[in-house]
């Protein structure tokens, strides 16, 4: 199985969210090949949007059998912890959670031990963590069942690396034999043909380019074809 998996960031209002929704159907419902693929293990699409959109992005999107994951979750269980976004909360909602994204290490500090917790209570309640890590001096998480690879020069620059240097990076992580790896950094539709065909890449995490839904379709469409 090969993974588009978009992550909105911390963008759109609900009318954007309903709207961008809408015109990734529309595309969709037009093109016969994925929605075939959709229907199988061939393909899968995880959206990730902002927290408030998830149930709205679930309603819209899953009887086209395209998933829905958070963009974090809570080291906590549920109970007194206030504003926090529990596995348990998130338990038959996302099927899966962003977790260690590069921006929540850089600008909120997050440090391993709390990334592990997070993959583990994850798991716990049934949702699929996907580990992201910068370079090889994030260690790979055992039990994380999917590890994104998101280089820091390459995230919002435009300037994605080439197959050779990540394949290369891989080879030097410490992975699991049963562990996925998806690749994350400046994807769109002009390089998502080369990562998804990859025989060691089992897809992407894609930032800037899913923001505009007919730009994620044409992504997919890249990447399928």
């Amino acid at each position: 199985m090969k993974y588009i998996i978009a992550n909105w960031k911390a963008n759109k209002n609900f009318l954007e969210a309903a709207e961008w929704c809408g015109v990734l159907l529309h595309n969709i419902e037009n093109n016969s090949l994925l929605k075939t693929k959709l229907g199988t293990d061939e393909l899968r699409i995880v959206v990730c949007p902002p927290l408030p959109f998830l149930s709205l992005v679930k309603e819209k999107l899953q009887s086209h059998f395209i998933h829905v994951g958070s963009q974090d979750v809570s080291q906590f269980e549920k109970g007194s912890y206030t504003g926090e976004v529990t596995a348990s909360s998130l338990n038959g909602l996302a099927q899966y959670a962003i977790v260690g994204h590069s921006e929540r290490r850089n600008n909120l500090g997050e440090k391993n031990d709390l990334i592990q917790r997070k993959v583990d209570i994850s798991l716990q309640y049934h949702i699929q963590p996907i580990l992201c890590v910068r370079g090889l001096d994030d260690p790979i998480i055992t039990n994380a069942p999917i590890i994104a690879y998101e280089p820091i020069q390459a995230i919002g620059t435009g300037k994605n690396e080439d197959i050779a240097t990540v394949v290369s990076q891989k080879k030097q992580m410490k992975m699991g034999e049963n562990q996925l790896f998806i690749y994350g950094g400046s994807v769109n539709e002009e390089n998502c043909k080369e990562y998804m065909r990859h025989s060691e890449i089992h897809g992407v995490l894609i930032g800037t380019a899913c923001l505009d839904p007919q730009q994620l379709y044409s992504t997919i469409e890249a990447g399928i074809s």
